[in-house]
């Protein structure tokens, strides 16, 4: 099994190295040495090496983790078990991971009765691979890096038949629907303005989460350490608001974790929801450091207790967004059957979101903390799918609103504002204004016209599309020719903007920046004006013109 090491790393490199191990490279004592260590780091918590179970705790999600070496027909692998897991620790494997890898290994070491039952384990392996697909892979790979490493009398057979299943596909984290996203952004941003804190206050947590790891590309682990005192304003500075965001290292080099507080920009709106989010959990718990104590995911649930840790675990955050959708999702809004965005998804929204204004790959996987640039690269396959769902979203907004409506929260995070195209009613147009022009009217005052004119009325949001009679049918397709035409242009920007992204950088010099921007101004310009079209387009079909 490998063994990696960080040597050295900087912003912009890092060396590693890689040690192959195996089960005769270490003696009793060194194992004994390394589980000393962990201990002391109170990575574990159990006393004796020889115990059966050993409690790690994992500061990710901030539980106790109980690894059981039971499996008293087969010493021999239950020791080496406790040596492979050891290794996988100090190598910067997180705890939940390597309680995952001996949960596989149990199953298979049970299953085929200590490895001797070939072709029950190859059974067990393609079963999974199956049944389970990602689960299925996860327990190949454990099982073939746990055999590299034991070594027993059949281990190459073992290896063998490990090689043979089916390869985990290279592809990109699968995520909700964006529609199901943007319906879901609808109804946050809905309750928690129209609704007191009384009634709001137990869900604060799902506020902030929204508010800030679709902007940030923050883990949610990470969003659970977040502090009260993040928030600054210094009207000194260029960027005057800023948010000390935890960033969780695995130190590669030793052992444990290590968190260090990061700087960001933000803008006024963020700052202030922050503020007012972070002064309504000061009501109930001005005691807490913390944006999110523990005892805040008791508010709203009919189990109560007093809980150990003075934040809210990641389980304790998924049932609270679980208890969300349900409550307030379903039973408040009547949004039934949308795909439930995870913790994490969100992050990668974030991710999208940078890609499409127009970021360096190595800044968004610096900010998003990928070990490989590989990784950021793989996120534009979801940014067409996600730029179709945002007109899509901004068309209706266009439609069903008569206000002006502003996304300050919205997941795509440009904070455009969005007027409807009829901000003046059709019935309300009278001589001050220019009046009939093509399948419409303009809106506009004569005393601005021509000076304020941008000349293609579908685009402008002073056109009131409401063609007679006879001329809707051609109208509808002038409309959709315009439609298709600028849907060709996002495509077109998104493949552009695709291919600056993976551009090298020399030295950590940006090359592209300019070039970048430019695209990424021309994909949001091009996705407000289809939205304005769509949104006439379906207006039409409705019979609202």
């Amino acid at each position: 099994m490998e063994i990696r090491k960080t040597l050295n790393e900087s912003d912009f490199y890092k060396i590693e190295s890689i040690q192959q191990v195996s089960k005769n490279d270490l003696l009793l004592s060194d194992y004994k040495k390394i589980f000393d260590d962990l201990v002391e780091s109170e990575i574990i918590k159990s006393s004796s090496f020889v115990d059966n179970i050993w409690v790690v705790y994992d500061p990710l999600s901030q539980l106790d983790l109980h690894l059981k070496f039971n499996l008293i027909s087969y010493p021999k692998i239950n020791e080496h078990l406790k040596f492979f897991l050891l290794l996988r620790l100090i190598s910067g494997k997180t705890p939940k991971t390597i309680y995952d890898e001996l949960a596989s290994l149990r199953k298979v070491i049970l299953g085929s009765r200590g490895f001797e039952d070939i072709t029950q384990l190859k059974s067990i392996l393609a079963e999974s691979t199956m049944k389970y697909k990602s689960l299925g892979y996860h327990m190949v790979s454990t099982t073939s890096n746990f055999i590299e490493f034991y070594r027993n009398d059949n281990h190459h057979e073992i290896l063998n038949i490990c090689s043979s299943m089916p390869r985990k596909p290279k592809t990109t984290r699968d995520l909700p629907d964006f529609q199901d996203v943007l319906e879901l952004d609808d109804v946050i941003n809905h309750y928690f303005k129209n609704n007191d804190v009384e009634e709001t206050i137990g869900y604060i947590p799902i506020l902030v989460w929204w508010l800030l790891t679709n902007t940030l590309p923050m883990r949610p682990s990470e969003l659970l350490k977040l502090k009260k005192n993040c928030l600054s304003f210094d009207d000194k500075k260029n960027e005057p608001y800023t948010i000390s965001v935890p960033r969780i290292k695995n130190k590669t080099s030793e052992i444990g974790f290590s968190i260090k507080y990061d700087s960001v920009a933000i803008d006024r709106k963020a700052y202030e929801l922050l503020s007012e989010a972070k002064d309504k959990v000061n009501m109930y718990f001005p005691y807490s450091e913390y944006f999110f104590p523990s005892e805040m995911f008791s508010i709203n649930s009919k189990v109560r207790g007093k809980k150990k840790n003075p934040i809210m675990n990641l389980r304790d955050f998924n049932d609270l967004k679980d208890r969300f959708y349900k409550k307030i999702v379903e039973e408040k809004y009547q949004r039934y059957n949308l795909e439930r965005v995870k913790a994490g998804d969100t992050r990668h929204f974030a991710i999208i979101n940078m890609c499409l204004q127009g970021f360096s790959m190595h800044n968004v996987a610096t900010l998003a903390g990928h070990s490989e640039l590989k990784i950021t690269q793989g996120y534009f396959s979801h940014a067409k799918h996600f730029a179709q769902s945002y007109v899509y979203r901004l068309a209706h907004l266009k439609f069903e609103t008569n206000i002006s409506y502003k996304m300050g929260s919205s997941i795509v995070g440009w904070k455009k504002y969005i007027v409807h195209k009829s901000l003046i009613e059709k019935n309300k147009i009278n001589e001050s204004h220019v009046g009939i022009v093509q399948y419409g009217f303009c809106s506009e005052l004569k005393e601005n016209f021509p000076n304020t004119c941008i000349e293609f009325c579908e685009f402008c949001p002073k056109y009131i599309f409401s063609p007679s009679v006879n001329e809707r049918e051609e109208a509808i397709k002038w409309l959709s020719h315009h439609s298709k035409d600028l849907e060709k242009r996002i495509e077109e920007s998104i493949e552009l903007l695709d291919s600056l992204f993976s551009l090298p950088q020399r030295y950590g010099h940006d090359l592209n920046t300019a070039e970048r921007k430019s695209a990424a101004k021309k994909l949001q310009h091009y996705i407000q004006l289809k939205s304005k079209v769509d949104a006439d387009i379906t207006g039409d079909m409705n019979g609202k013109y």
